[in-house]
């Protein structure tokens, strides 16, 4: 489920979904997430940077 918030994620609101679930996420979780997402797609970071962008820190 979490892993496809990061996947086509397009509208705000699907957005702000996905953002809220990665705030709601434990370090522990998170940074498993990060380590899977980075080992298969290489663009965590771009997602991050992006809903930052958009949405404010």
């Amino acid at each position: 489920k979490v892993y496809n918030l990061y996947n086509g994620y397009t509208s705000g609101k699907e957005q702000q979904t996905a953002y809220n679930t990665l705030m709601e996420i434990s370090p522990p979780l998170l940074y498993r997430v990060q380590h899977h997402y980075n080992s298969h797609y290489e663009k965590f970071g771009d997602f991050v940077w992006r809903s930052e962008d958009e949405l404010g820190p």
